[in-house]
C-alpha cells in the first residue's frame, strides 16, 4: 500500500540516520566563530546571546549551540522532528526550547541577537512573496543589531549531485529509494523518497520534496529590500570566496534601520 504523506513525516523517524554525514560539530563552529567576529563580547557563560533557529529538524545543531552557553530557541513545522529534538535534549542542563511551528510565519514575543536558518531550509521558500514574508518575519524578531545566519543550495549543486539521480539505502529497521530531478526551466529541486518500515512491511511512505534554487543575486535583492545590511556571503564553514562551482552559500546579515 502506498502512503503520500507530508514532507518529514516518515523520513522524520529516520532523519538522524539519513544525516549521519552532516558535520554539525563544524556548523556550530561556524556559527560561534561569526558570533565573536561580530559582537565585542559574546559571553557565553554570563548574559549569554539569545538564538533562534528556523527549521531546526532533529535538533542536532540546536544542541551543539546550547552546549557552548548560547539561549536557543528552536522551532520546526515537523512534530516528529520536534519530537525527536526533545528527546535528544533532554538530558542537558540548558536544552534548546523546541517548539512546533511554520519557520515562515512563527510569532514570538521574546526578541533575538540571532536568526539561525541552515541546511538550505529557505529553498524550500517557493518564491519571492515566501521569501519577502519570512525575511520581514526575521527582521521582526531580531533586536536593533541582530545578526541573520542562512544559506542556500546553489544550481550547480543540483546540476552536478541532484539531477537525474536516484540512490537506494538500507539501514536498521528501513530502507528507502530516493530519486532526485532538477527542473532547469522552472528552477525546481525535486526529491522524492519513497520509505518502508520494517515493522510496517506493506506499507510505503512516499514524500515528495520540493525546493527553489534561486541565484546569489536574487538573495541579496530580497534580504536587503528586507532591511539587512550584508555583512559576508561565503562558501563553506573556512568562508572562503563564493564562486561559479560553490555548492552552498551562506549569507552573513545584520538588522539595520528600521524600515
Amino acid at each position: 500500500i502506498k502512503v503520500r504523506v507530508n514532507p518529514y513525516k516518515a523520513l522524520g523517524v529516520i532523519y538522524d540516520k539519513v544525516m549521519d554525514h552532516v558535520d554539525y560539530n563544524g556548523w556550530a563552529q561556524f556559527v560561534i566563530d561569526i558570533l565573536r567576529d561580530y559582537y565585542e563580547d559574546v559571553r557565553i557563560t554570563s548574559d549569554p546571546i539569545r538564538l533562534i533557529e528556523c527549521a531546526c529538524g532533529t535538533g542536532s545543531l540546536a544542541i551543539r549551540l546550547a552546549l557552548s552557553g548560547l539561549k536557543i530557541t528552536a522551532f520546526d513545522k515537523s512534530e516528529e522532528m520536534i519530537s525527536r529534538a526533545k528527546l535528544k535534549g533532554a538530558e542537558l542542563i540548558e536544552p534548546p526550547e523546541f517548539r512546533v511551528g511554520e519557520f515562515s510565519s512563527f510569532s514570538a514575543t521574546e526578541r533575538y541577537n540571532v536568526c539561525l536558518c541552515i541546511y538550505d531550509s529557505v529553498n524550500y521558500l517557493m518564491d519571492s512573496a515566501e521569501l519577502q514574508m519570512y525575511f520581514a518575519r526575521v527582521y521582526h524578531l531580531l533586536t536593533s543589531d541582530g545578526i541573520f545566519i542562512f544559506d542556500i543550495c546553489t544550481e550547480y549543486n543540483s546540476l552536478s549531485h541532484f539531477n537525474n539521480i536516484s540512490d537506494h539505502t538500507q539501514g536498521d529497521g528501513y530502507h528507502y529509494l530516493r530519486v532526485m530531478k532538477y527542473d532547469n526551466r522552472k528552477k525546481i529541486q525535486e526529491n522524492e523518497f519513497t520509505i518502508r518500515f520494517n515493522d510496517q512491511p506493506k506499507k510505503l511512505f512516499i514524500e515528495t520534496h520540493l525546493q527553489r534554487i534561486y541565484s546569489e543575486s536574487t538573495i541579496r535583492k530580497e534580504v536587503k529590500m528586507a532591511g539587512f545590511n550584508i555583512l559576508e556571503v561565503v562558501d563553506g564553514f573556512e568562508r572562503d570566496r563564493v564562486t561559479k562551482e560553490s555548492l552552498r552559500i551562506h549569507f552573513i546579515c545584520r538588522k539595520g534601520e528600521e524600515v
